[in-house]
Formats: C-alpha cells, sequence, structure tokens
C-alpha cells in the first residue's frame, strides 16, 4: 500500500473521556490534531483551514455527527471522514451516504491509523 499520511486532522465527540483516551492514542503519532467537543466550534474553526480528516462520534446532543459533516460539505470537500460510534450499525445507510468510514466504539488505534495513514484503502461495502 501506498502511505499518504493524513496530516490536518479534527476530532469531534461530546464525551471528554472519548477525547483524552483518543488524544492518548494519537500522541505519538506525527498527525497535527484538534479536539473538540462540541460540533458548533468545529464549523467556526474550519472557516479557511485546509483539513485533510475528520473523526466524528455519530451521536451528540446538539447535532448529530453525520448532520455537522453534511453542513462542512457544502463549503469544502474533506479527503476521509471517520465516523465512531456505539451503535455505528444503525447509520451504514447514512456513512455511505456521505461517503465515510465507520468504526465501532470503542475504536481500535490500528484500525483508525490504517484509515488515516494509507489512501489506497477502500471504503467499505455496506
Amino acid at each position: 500500500m501506498k502511505t499518504n499520511a493524513t496530516k490536518n486532522i479534527i476530532v469531534i465527540d461530546d464525551d471528554n473521556n472519548i477525547l483524552n483516551t483518543l488524544k492518548m492514542m494519537f500522541r505519538k503519532e506525527n498527525l497535527e490534531i484538534k479536539y473538540f467537543d462540541k460540533p458548533e466550534d468545529v464549523l467556526k474553526e474550519i472557516k479557511n483551514k485546509k483539513v485533510d480528516c475528520i473523526i466524528s462520534d455519530i451521536e451528540m446532543p446538539e447535532i448529530n455527527g453525520i448532520e455537522l459533516i453534511r453542513e462542512i460539505q457544502k463549503e469544502r470537500e474533506i479527503e476521509k471522514i471517520i465516523f465512531m460510534s456505539s451503535n455505528v450499525d444503525k447509520y451504514l445507510e447514512e456513512i455511505k451516504l456521505v461517503g465515510g468510514y465507520a468504526l465501532k466504539k470503542p475504536v481500535k488505534k490500528e484500525e483508525i491509523m490504517e484509515i488515516i495513514k494509507y489512501s489506497e484503502i477502500q471504503k467499505p461495502e455496506f
């Protein structure tokens, strides 16, 4: 596989315990990651910034992760979108429509890094 490391990543999850776990998971990786616990803050952050990958929880109080990605996609294309949820199976059709990858929580570092680091991975068929 050809390596094409994603550099600018945004992670969104309303659960700070999950965000802290992901911070620990990524701490030794050579990635520029910004973490958010509020989807509306992400919309402000990405206005004029390059983002290669968004890793988002799906089930959040104000706006779910899929709705957030749809809002972002109105303005720009995101190369890689990774959704995380303990109920990911419930959202597979919607995830497919926005062109995302689906990972069941708790996510494994190997799974998420494979998607982030390699560009030739095919999106799964649902």
